[in-house]
């Protein structure tokens, strides 16, 4: 059977196309999974063109309550909810009203008593938050395993693999300025 996964993201342009990133390898990894990704609606443009990832954009946090009481009243419970970026109160708003058996987080400290806490090494890479959170549920009996991150240097074609018409959309986008 496969598993439902929701994964937020709520964070600025950089930091939501590096934790995209992992929800990318994910679903990549796990072909099977339902995968559903909550960010803000301005990248969500850029990344709806992502296979196999279902993007869900929301403009301000009304909005995206309301995106969250919609999947919460119109869908099944998620198996998991993930939220690899993303900080203070609409975290653990995030945490309340999404619908999930497990809730992880990239850090615990906005809501200890709804997340879980991600795996973060140390001395750690941008992306190691995100890869964190996924560490957590890939290993669960459910999950096949196989998601595997390999921490490398810097590499932009490495950290944000984009599909080629997300790819135009940015290019596009910078022209225009």
């Amino acid at each position: 059977m496969p598993r439902r996964i929701l994964f937020a993201i709520r964070s600025k342009l950089g930091d939501t196309l590096i934790s995209f990133q992992c929800a990318r390898a994910f679903a990549d990894a796990f072909p099977d999974s339902q995968v559903t990704l909550l960010t803000r609606s301005a990248y969500a443009s850029l990344l709806r063109a992502e296979a196999g990832i279902r993007v869900i954009g929301f403009g301000s946090r009304i909005e995206m309550v309301l995106r969250l009481l919609w999947l919460r009243l119109s869908e099944p419970a998620f198996d998991v909810l993930a939220v690899l970026w993303g900080s203070g109160p609409p975290i653990r708003l995030i945490g309340r009203l999404a619908k999930a058996n497990r809730k992880v987080a990239w850090s615990r400290k906005f809501a200890p008593d709804i997340f879980e806490e991600g795996r973060l090494p140390q001395d750690h890479l941008l992306i190691d938050p995100a890869a964190g959170v996924i560490r957590v549920f890939a290993r669960d009996p459910g999950i096949r395993t196989g998601f595997r991150y390999a921490r490398s240097p810097f590499h932009p074609q490495s950290w944000c693999t984009l599909s080629q018409p997300a790819r135009q959309h940015g290019d596009r986008h910078r022209a225009d300025r």
